[in-house]
């Protein structure tokens, strides 16, 4: 079982991202504020911190400065399995979904076996190479599977596999774009937006990165304890440092280009 602990991962697809998440989720792995189902497709890099949080991110700076160990993972969906090619147009569009869902060896795949038709065959470790149609007998015992675009019409030589559905949460668009200052009365900025009823609703209303997110729900974590919790609190100490320390980066960079 792959330990899902001291990773990130680039992701490739929504569908990429929520197989990542079920595998981790699987294995105990929870979101920063506890929850226990896929969300965020949409987010560009996914984290799982040492005790097992899970953590999104849109920033490749984050993503190439976290000292957590890169996984490559494939969707497990494809393992195992084989594709009938029909034309080079199927084939293009099948490496493409393949490509997506963290497939490895597309690159060496010949295009002109596409001219012949063939099988496109993913082994258990998510390794796909091809193989002429005549030689498919070989691999009878893998399991066939059929990818077609959304608009395909499936005729007597082909069939269109079931998607994978995710529930995706909706995006919270909503930012604060005016700051306010407070005149003793309720200002707004102490006021939670419409729909929110979880933390992450609140991080991603203020557009907190990973290192700000992170604390956030740390704070809350640790304000339900009701008693003095060192772990948590030198967690929190462990993502502001690093947040001081990417804020100093860019400011070394903005000197940098300034003095240009």
């Amino acid at each position: 079982m792959t330990d899902f602990r001291n990773v990130k991962l680039r992701v490739l697809s929504r569908e990429h991202s929520a197989a990542f998440q079920e595998a981790a989720l699987e294995t105990g792995a929870r979101w920063v504020c506890g929850q226990d189902y896929v969300r965020f497709t949409n987010a560009s890099f996914l984290y799982i911190t040492e005790t097992g949080e899970i953590a999104c991110s849109n920033s490749e700076m984050f993503f190439e400065k976290s000292e957590y160990e890169e996984i490559l993972f494939t969707t497990p969906a494809y393992l195992g399995t084989k594709i009938q090619i029909r034309n080079k147009e199927h084939f293009d569009f099948v490496l493409e979904k393949l490509n997506q869902n963290g497939v490895k060896g597309l690159k060496s795949i010949p295009r002109k076996r596409a001219d012949k038709g063939c099988y496109l065959i993913t082994n258990r470790y998510g390794f796909c190479m091809a193989i002429h149609n005549r030689h498919s007998e070989c691999f009878s015992t893998r399991k066939e599977i059929f990818i077609e675009k959304d608009d395909a019409e499936p005729d007597d030589t082909t069939r269109t596999v079931g998607k994978l559905v995710v529930d995706v949460e909706a995006d919270i668009t909503t930012r604060f774009i005016d700051t306010e200052t407070s005149d003793g009365s309720t200002a707004s900025y102490y006021e939670l937006p419409d729909g929110a009823t979880e933390l992450q609703h609140l991080i991603s209303h203020r557009n907190m990165n990973f290192f700000v997110g992170f604390i956030f729900c740390l704070c809350y974590d640790y304000s339900k304890s009701g008693h003095s919790d060192i772990r948590i609190a030198k967690e929190i100490e462990k993502y502001a440092r690093a947040e001081v320390e990417r804020i100093e980066a860019l400011q070394n960079m903005q000197r940098r280009k300034e003095s240009f």
